[in-house]
């Protein structure tokens, strides 16, 4: 009896003694295989993810009546050196009582530019819509002609749709988007030799998001609206003329936009007019300057 009682026993053990370790190691396993799903799962969401910013509200309060004024900056530069001159100038926007404009709920804005030292004033109307879906600001060409044409008139006659909603801003973009592109065909320029250069191809007018910002301690979203070239031109390479894919960047214009706060400011760095080959050509530069330089401007929220 004492024999078998022994024997029972021991059998017992030997039977515990394997389920705890098999129960360990699947215990083990387990929570392995459970920590490599999360891991997994998350960065599966990070790098799948196009929403940068899911509490995101607005980019303007309702409120009629609302204004906001701006001090103006000319940016110039040199071979050596970039000056930065304030004006007597002002900006005030002022928004409006809220209508369909294109088929959209808009916000009317009035934009009147003050001119203190001639004693004038001229006034402009525009309208932006949001999309606050998907985070999307819309501004019509109005508003393109006041803050981006004005920039560009003195070598590129561009007109926009007067019936068409432009993508000024996306807060949840997670890559560059067009906001409308113009076919130029024998569009002639100033070239990196003196000579004019002819264009065929496209300018592009095309949105990013960039990093946010603080504007006078009012967190802000920055948009980037850039203003280039892209297509074949002539150039004077050997004996021969001979045409090449190019592209040239004109401007760079950001605008910042508080969240519920409006239009905090407009700001484009003086800066030469680039052309860049697309393809590499032996002997010569890949990237060249055009003899155009264009003044900067910076829109400040009134001290």
């Amino acid at each position: 009896m004492l024999y078998y009682n022994l024997k029972n026993v021991f059998l017992q053990l030997f039977i515990n003694h394997i389920i705890e370790t098999y129960m360990k190691k699947y215990f083990l396993t387990c929570c392995i295989i459970f920590a490599a799903t999360i891991l997994i799962t998350s960065c599966g969401e990070d790098e799948g993810s196009t929403d940068t910013n899911p509490t995101f509200a607005s980019y303007f309060e309702n409120n009629e009546g609302t204004s906001w004024v701006y001090d103006n900056y000319v940016i110039t530069q040199d071979e050596e050196e970039t000056f930065i001159q304030k004006l007597a100038l002002q900006d005030t926007l002022t928004q409006g009582a809220n209508k369909v404009v294109l088929g959209k709920d808009a916000m009317s804005m009035r934009h009147r530019f003050i001119n203190p030292i001639m004693s004038s004033s001229t006034v402009a109307n525009y309208a932006m819509a949001e999309d606050k879906s998907d985070s999307k600001l819309y501004v019509n060409d109005e508003f393109l002609k006041i803050f981006v044409i004005e920039y560009l008139q003195s070598f590129l006659d561009i007109v926009f749709d007067s019936e068409k909603w432009y993508i000024l801003a996306d807060a949840k973009a997670t890559k560059e988007w067009t906001i409308d592109s113009f076919l130029l065909t024998e569009v002639e320029l100033p070239g990196p030799s003196g000579m004019p250069i002819t264009l065929n191809g496209h300018l592009k007018f095309a949105g990013i998001r960039e990093k946010d910002t603080t504007i006078k301690s009012i967190n802000s979203h920055t948009f980037s609206l850039n203003i280039f070239f892209k297509g074949t031109t002539t150039l004077a390479i050997g004996p021969f003329p001979f045409t090449v894919p190019v592209r040239i960047d004109f401007k760079k214009i950001d605008f910042y936009l508080g969240e519920k706060k409006g239009l905090l400011g407009i700001y484009s760095p003086a800066n030469t007019v680039l052309l860049t080959l697309e393809n590499p050509v032996p002997d010569y530069p890949s990237t060249m300057s055009l003899p155009m330089t264009l003044d900067g401007f910076d829109k400040k929220l009134e001290d």
